[in-house]
């Protein structure tokens, strides 16, 4: 293992920058409060596939050449991997901004709110404090909500998290007309993050950025 470090050395160096650069490059563009389904299906099977290289070298199956073969290419992998985890963590030292895409206008008053495709979710009442004089939920916790999104949530009568929780494939559909946000309600995970919240729990997202709304 010595002699591969030092007859390899370069590309192990070039190997866990390119992993550095991939994984802060991926983690600043997901949004998910789940680390697996967030990983692209390639990885995924690489990582299955390295495991079942170490068990093979460790057993030595592979005699001679190949054997040493399979350790090179075992050790280049897991510099690469070691560069993603290295990468993910720097982006997640500096807390994410939502992408302007995401920002849209709030709603136009009279607005007729049949027209989306979809179903509407349920509603509750205007509020100044709150529905029912309860402290209303901070919406923009949620990855992908921004200030005037959550105006135009809170212009239909969603409040809280336990609402976008609830919502179902029909509602999710409604609601990305409704705010012109196609996609991103489903690929931001806005249900699930909600669930967790509602439930006083910590995404992704919330312990990147809750610091910045302490300030």
């Amino acid at each position: 293992m010595t002699y591969l470090f030092a007859t390899y050395w370069l590309p192990l160096v070039l190997a866990l920058l390119l992993g550095a650069m991939v994984g802060f490059y991926t983690f600043l563009r997901i949004e998910s409060t789940h680390w697996w389904p967030a990983t692209p299906d390639w990885l995924k099977i690489s990582i299955v596939l390295f495991v079942i290289g170490v068990l093979a070298a460790s057993l030595r199956w592979l005699p001679g050449a190949s054997g040493l073969y399979l350790e090179t290419a075992l050790l280049l992998f897991a510099a690469y991997l070691i560069g993603c985890f290295l990468g993910n963590w720097l982006a997640g030292l500096t807390p994410r901004r939502a992408a302007p895409s995401t920002e849209v206008a709030a709603s136009v008053p009279g607005e007729d709110l049949d027209q989306y495709p979809g179903r509407r979710p349920a509603a509750l009442p205007e509020a100044g404090a709150g529905p029912s004089g309860m402290a209303i939920d901070n919406l923009k916790r949620i990855s992908g909500i921004g200030e005037r999104n959550e105006e135009k949530l809170h212009l239909v009568g969603v409040w809280y998290f336990h609402q976008i929780a609830d919502w179902n494939n029909d509602n999710i559909e409604w609601v990305s007309a409704y705010l012109t946000l196609p996609n991103i309600v489903k690929s931001d995970e806005w249900v699930e993050q909600a669930r967790l919240l509602a439930r006083n729990l910590d995404t992704d997202y919330t312990r990147r950025v809750d610091w910045k709304w302490k300030q």
